[in-house]
């Protein structure tokens, strides 16, 4: 096997197998060289992938230590001070509220708007991606095309000319469903050009129990079940791939950044804008 993968992959799975994933190289001396190599390039593209978090040694340690405290019931946040954070309470109807969301409606000209939709509906009993569930049942508008039609209101009404972006964040599980969705109803309306799209990739590799062990495909023994990492990624998906920075080059000021079934957030976006603005907040939620 050593001459037929090259170095680096070789060696991180005998590094892995000394972690404790012995079990994923079980049926290694009967399954093809294709299939062994197609497992070794396949981990070794989730060990750069996770390289900031100390490759897949960093992720196993990890996984095993809040494992390990979520088994014995440790708070993580035991030894943090709640305070309470920079900003304003409004009741509804108030002019206090009308004034800071007529500030906000005067932003709104201003927004990019991002999109995580990155996992699956399992949790909910749905195996597809949560854009494409309905909104409500009257109308059956999905997820996509009501967000999407929002924010064409909002650049008609408050844009002066501009063009308000979208960046849609995708996953390995969502990606090519998404795009299909997207192209087969014509962008809802959107232009193609306004919306970018940005994958997570590889993800991660999915754990069996609490000692981390990773889950091999149950039609594929070369093949790992992976999971999108999270929501977090989208913030160094906007860097990566210079979204902001192409952003604010044309005059994009604030980032509205939603997730895939959280319709009602843009009821409260201009107000939110407006406290954003007054009090020149970096970041509100």
């Amino acid at each position: 096997s050593q001459s037929s993968i090259p170095k680096d992959q070789f060696e991180l799975c005998c590094k892995l197998y000394e972690l404790g994933q012995s079990h994923i190289f079980e049926e290694w001396d009967i399954i093809p060289m294709s299939d062994r190599k197609a497992l070794a390039k396949q981990l070794l593209a989730l060990d750069e992938e996770y390289s900031a978090g100390g490759g897949l040694a960093g992720y196993i340690a990890n996984a095993k230590k809040l494992l390990e405290n979520s088994k014995k019931g440790v708070n993580p946040l035991a030894d943090w001070k709640p305070e309470v954070p920079v900003g304003e309470a409004f009741t509804l109807g108030t002019p206090e509220y009308a004034e800071t969301e007529k500030i906000g409606m005067k932003e709104m000209g201003y927004c990019g708007f991002v999109l995580v939709a990155g996992g699956l509906g399992e949790r909910l009993g749905y195996s597809s991606i949560k854009v494409g569930l309905p909104t409500e049942l009257a109308t059956e508008t999905r997820y996509l095309d009501y967000y999407i039609s929002y924010i064409l209101a909002v650049q008609k009404k408050y844009g002066d000319g501009r063009i308000l972006p979208l960046c849609i964040m995708t996953s390995n599980d969502t990606h090519e469903k998404t795009m299909q969705l997207l192209n087969v109803n014509n962008y809802f309306g959107m232009r193609k050009s306004q919306v970018t799209v940005v994958i997570q990739g590889q993800g991660v590799p999915a754990l069996a129990d609490n000692n981390a062990k990773f889950v091999l495909a149950e039609d594929n023994p070369s093949k790992l079940v992976t999971k999108p990492h999270g929501h977090g990624d989208i913030h160094s998906l906007l860097y990566k791939n210079q979204v902001a920075k192409k952003w604010k080059d044309k005059g994009i000021k604030w980032l509205c950044l939603f997730q895939d079934t959280n319709g009602l957030a843009f009821h409260t976006l201009p107000i939110m804008l407006g406290v954003s603005s007054k009090l020149d907040l970096i970041m509100n939620s």
